[in-house]
């Protein structure tokens, strides 16, 4: 169908991802209140440059196939993930802010707007996020490595948290990782430094870090 006048087309947004067949946006300048940018935005199923601020509804009844936006008052959305291990074409995601990870699940607008919070704690380092085999492996808010499971037990703490809490809280942000060959490679900057400079490698088979 055609929009309607209060489609607008992709917002301007610090993070974006593609899930399924819909674009997330998060952090959005809002075109109604420039002021505000802690929203997140889902376009329309199957069109991903079509957005509302607003979930429609016809005679009470939802726009399952819709745009919406999901408010997290007073966090920064850090990053958007599928839900690794997810059915192909799934809509659901994870959405890790400063402060907490959400998961945002189901199989219409309406649910996809009411994320449930897996995790008092988020990340400040988005780069620092990998999927791997059905988990996702990232460095938290309080500077330890986890896998994105049923548990979350950190892997770092009491191995290497000695190194994670010396970065220089200024280039927090910068911590970049990738999976290669079943290890984690984590790149940070040490205490003292200004660029990343080191390495850590976590063997995921074997369950040691180098």
């Amino acid at each position: 169908p055609a929009p309607t006048g209060l489609h607008v087309p992709i917002p301007v947004a610090s993070v974006m991802a593609s899930i399924g067949p819909r674009l997330w946006c998060g952090n959005v300048r809002s075109p109604y209140n420039a002021a505000s940018t802690s929203d997140v935005w889902f376009s329309s199923l199957d069109t991903p440059f079509r957005f509302k601020q607003i979930l429609e509804f016809t005679n009470g009844v939802p726009d399952i196939k819709g745009p919406a936006t999901v408010t997290l008052q007073g966090e920064v959305v850090q990053a958007i993930t599928p839900i690794a291990g997810g059915a192909v074409g799934s809509e659901g995601c994870y959405i890790f802010t400063d402060q907490n990870i959400y998961q945002a699940g189901g199989s219409d607008s309406f649910q996809l707007m009411r994320p449930g919070r897996k995790a008092g704690f988020g990340t400040n380092s988005p780069n620092s996020i990998a999927i791997y085999a059905g988990l996702i492996v990232f460095m938290d808010s309080e500077r330890q490595v986890r896998f994105r499971d049923a548990s979350m037990t950190p892997i770092s703490r009491d191995r290497v948290e000695d190194k994670l809490l010396a970065i220089p809280a200024a280039y927090i942000g910068n911590t970049c990782s990738g999976i290669w060959r079943d290890k984690y490679y984590l790149a940070y900057t040490p205490s003292g430094g200004t660029t990343n400079t080191e390495l850590l490698v976590y063997d995921i088979r074997r369950g040691i870090w180098y």
